[in-house]
C-alpha cells in the first residue's frame, strides 16, 4: 500500500506542475492577443486601394467593350464614346457641337 500511495503523491505532483506550465502558456498567449487562427485579418488600405482599382478597370472594360459593341451594332464609324454623369455611354457624331 506505501508504494501506491507513493504513485499518488507523485502523480498529483505532477499534475501540479502541468496545470502550473499550462497557466503560463496562457498567460504568454493573453500577452500576445487573439490567437492567430487567420479568421481575423484585416485588410490593409493599400490592398483595398489594388482591389478597388482592379474592380474599377474591370467596369470600365466591360462599358467600354459594351458602348463599342452598341457602335458596331449601329454600324457608326464616325462616332465616338463620351463619358456622361447620367448615362454610362454616350455616342456623339464628329464635328457636331
Amino acid at each position: 500500500m506505501a508504494n501506491i500511495s507513493q504513485v499518488v503523491r507523485r502523480l498529483r505532483r505532477e499534475r501540479q506542475q502541468v496545470q502550473q506550465q499550462l497557466q503560463r502558456i496562457d498567460e504568454a498567449l493573453a500577452a500576445l492577443g487573439s490567437s492567430s487562427n487567420g479568421s481575423s485579418r484585416t485588410m490593409s488600405a493599400a490592398g483595398r486601394r489594388r482591389i478597388s482599382l482592379a474592380r474599377k478597370a474591370r467596369w470600365a472594360k466591360q462599358m467600354t467593350a459594351k458602348c463599342v459593341g452598341r457602335l458596331l451594332s449601329l454600324k457608326l464609324v464616325e462616332f465616338y464614346l463620351t463619358k456622361s454623369e447620367g448615362d454610362k455611354c454616350m455616342i456623339r457624331k464628329f464635328g457636331t457641337g
